[in-house]
């Protein structure tokens, strides 16, 4: 348990920092034409419409069911 909490804790470490280096540095990456910051950019926009489609299913799913089994899931 105590191992699962380190490594839980150093992924949401991880990933906050990369999130700040990313909204720090990639503006005047972006400005010079960076290829990295351009990959990283298609791949979050992907990442997005991929996670607003799933959204947008289960709102769908959950509209069409009856209202008190909509959110048991």
């Amino acid at each position: 348990m105590v191992l699962t909490t380190l490594f839980l804790t150093f992924l949401v470490t991880v990933g906050l920092a990369l999130a700040v280096l990313y909204s720090v540095a990639g503006p005047p990456l972006r400005a010079k034409g960076s290829r990295l910051i351009a990959t990283v950019d298609r791949v979050l926009h992907r990442l997005a419409q991929a996670v607003r489609e799933r959204v947008s299913a289960h709102r769908e799913a959950a509209a069409h069911d009856e209202p008190e089994t909509a959110h048991s899931h």
